[in-house]
C-alpha cells in the first residue's frame, strides 16, 4: 500500500474560494433571516449583485499570496500584487473589486505611496478587522519546516502588510498553527488542545504579546465547541471570525456542513465562509467538496494553472476530446386555453469533438489533471432553460467546467484513451449539466509519460491510501 500525498495547495485554495463564493450573495444578512432562509447551495445576487460562483477580496488576496509563494516569496512582490488587485482587478473573479475593507484600502494606498510593506498596515486597535486572517492560509506551505519563532515572524510580516496590530498577527498565527497540524493529519480536537499549550506558552514567553492573551481566552482556556450558536459572533472583527471558524470546524463533520454552518451565522458571511472553508478544505480534502459548488467557481482554469505551477507540471499531451451531450426541450400542452409544461423530450446523445491539452504533474500532484481546451464550434442550440423556456447562447465566456476521469486505456505505447464525466455550468445559472467524454491522446512515448506521472481518478479512491 502507498500513502497518498495530499495536494494541500489545491485543498486550501478551493476550500477558501468555495466558502467565500457561498457567502458573497448573503453578506450582511442577519442570523435571524438566514435561520428562516438558510443557504444550502450556490446562489447569486445579494448586496453586491454578483453572479453564481463569484468570490470576493478574501479569495483574490489569497490567490495573490499563493502566487507570490510559488514565484519565490518576496514581501515587495506580494505588496505589488495587492496594489495591482486594488487598482486593476488582478486576481478578481470578474475583473472588478466590489468589496474592500477600510484598513486594507488604506494600507494599499500606503503601499502605493512607497511605504515599506511591513510598515503599511494599520496599527491601531480599531484596525483589527479580519482582512489579514482571510488571506493568510497559503503561508502554511512555507511554515511547515520552520521553528515556532520563525513561523511567528513570517506570519507577522505577511499580516502587517495590511493589519499590523498584535491581535491580528496572533489571530493569523493561531489559525496557521491549527492548519499546520491539520496537514500533519492530527485530530481536530487534539489540535485544539495542543494549541492551548503551545500558543499560550509562546505568547507568554514574548512579553510584548502576552497582554493580548485575554482576547483569545475562549480559544486558549475554554472549550469553544461546547458553546451554543447564539454565543458565537460572526462580524468583521478578527477575533469573531477566528472563533467562528474554529467553532464551525469543531462542531461539524464534513466540508459541506462546516462552510454552510459558517455562512448561515450571518454577518460577514463571505469571510467566515472563506476562513472556515480553508481549514475544512485541508481537513477533508478537495474530493469532499460538492462538485456542483466547485463547478460554479469562476476562473477554474486560472486556479488550476496556479496549483499545477506549484507542483511543477512535467508534461502536456495534445488530444482530441469527444463530448457526448443530450439536447433537451419541453413540450407545452394546451389545456383550457393555457399552455402548461408537458413531459421533457430528450434526443439521442450527440458527439462533439474538441481540441484538448492534458497537463500531467509530478508525484505531489494528487488529483492532478487539468484540461484546457478550445471549443470554437460548440453549438449555440441544444441547451434550453426550462425555467425561461428560451435558448441560452453558449460562448467562450459563459462556461465553467469540472472534470472527473474514470479510466485510462492504453491502446499502444503511443496512444491512450481517457474516459470520464464533464460538468458544465453556465455562468449566473444554478443549472449544472453532466456529460460523458473521451479524450484520445496520440503522442510518442505517451504510455511512458503517463505512467511516470500521478494520474488518480478522484472519484474512485480513498485519499489516505491506494493500492499499488
Amino acid at each position: 500500500m502507498n500513502t497518498i500525498k495530499r495536494n494541500y495547495l489545491k485543498n486550501l485554495l478551493y476550500g477558501v474560494s468555495v466558502g467565500d463564493a457561498l457567502g458573497v450573495p448573503v453578506e450582511f444578512e442577519n442570523r435571524e433571516y438566514l435561520t428562516e432562509n438558510p443557504v444550502t447551495k450556490m446562489t447569486l445576487g445579494g448586496v453586491h449583485d454578483q453572479g453564481i460562483g463569484v468570490w470576493s477580496d478574501d479569495s483574490s488576496l489569497t490567490f495573490c499570496l499563493a502566487e507570490s509563494i510559488i514565484e519565490g516569496y518576496d514581501i515587495h512582490n506580494l505588496a505589488n500584487k495587492f496594489i495591482k488587485w486594488k487598482n486593476e482587478g488582478y486576481w478578481t473573479a470578474t475583473g472588478e473589486v466590489f468589496d474592500i475593507g477600510n484598513t486594507t484600502r488604506q494600507s494599499i494606498m500606503n503601499l502605493s505611496k512607497g511605504v515599506q510593506p511591513t510598515l503599511a498596515g494599520g496599527l491601531d486597535e480599531i484596525d483589527n478587522g479580519n482582512g489579514s486572517l482571510m488571506r493568510i492560509l497559503p503561508l502554511v506551505i512555507l511554515l511547515k519546516d520552520l521553528p515556532i519563532k520563525k513561523r511567528f515572524d513570517l506570519v507577522k510580516e505577511v499580516s502587517s502588510i495590511t493589519h499590523a496590530h498584535n491581535r491580528s498577527i496572533i489571530a493569523c498565527f493561531y489559525y496557521l498553527e491549527f492548519a499546520l497540524q491539520l496537514m500533519e493529519g492530527k485530530d481536530k480536537f487534539d489540535i485544539y488542545e495542543n494549541l492551548k499549550k503551545s500558543v499560550s506558552e509562546f505568547l507568554i514567553s514574548n512579553e510584548i504579546y502576552s497582554n493580548e492573551l485575554i482576547h483569545f481566552d475562549r480559544l486558549l482556556n475554554g472549550n469553544i465547541y461546547e458553546l451554543e450558536e447564539e454565543l458565537i459572533q460572526s462580524g468583521g472583527y478578527v477575533i469573531q471570525t477566528l472563533e467562528a471558524s474554529i467553532w464551525c470546524l469543531l462542531t461539524s463533520d464534513s466540508y459541506e456542513e462546516a462552510v454552510l454552518k459558517a455562512v448561515n451565522l450571518g454577518g460577514d458571511t463571505d469571510t467566515t465562509g472563506a476562513v472556515t472553508g480553508g481549514l475544512a478544505g485541508l481537513m477533508y480534502g478537495f474530493k469532499s467538496m460538492p462538485k456542483l459548488w466547485v463547478a460554479s467557481i469562476r476562473k477554474i482554469n486560472e486556479i488550476n494553472k496556479l496549483i499545477h505551477s506549484y507542483h511543477q507540471q512535467v508534461n502536456s499531451l495534445l488530444g482530441k476530446m469527444t463530448v457526448y451531450y443530450k439536447i433537451t426541450t419541453r413540450d407545452f400542452i394546451e389545456e383550457n386555453g393555457d399552455f402548461i409544461d408537458g413531459s421533457a423530450v430528450i434526443f439521442d446523445s450527440l458527439p462533439h469533438k474538441l481540441d484538448a491539452v492534458l497537463h500531467l504533474t509530478n508525484e505531489d500532484g494528487v488529483n492532478s489533471i487539468s484540461l484546457n481546451f478550445n471549443y470554437p464550434n460548440y453549438p449555440n442550440e441544444g441547451f434550453v432553460s426550462c425555467e425561461l423556456e428560451s435558448e441560452i447562447t453558449c460562448s467562450n465566456e459563459t462556461f465553467n467546467f469540472l472534470f472527473d476521469f474514470n479510466e485510462f486505456i492504453f491502446i499502444n505505447e503511443n496512444e491512450a484513451l481517457l474516459k470520464g464525466t464533464l460538468a458544465v455550468n453556465l455562468f449566473d445559472s444554478e443549472e449544472v449539466d453532466n456529460f460523458k467524454y473521451e479524450l484520445l491522446i496520440q503522442q510518442d512515448n505517451c504510455q511512458e509519460i503517463i505512467l511516470n506521472s500521478t494520474i488518480i481518478p478522484f472519484c474512485h479512491f480513498e485519499e489516505e491510501e491506494l493500492e499499488e
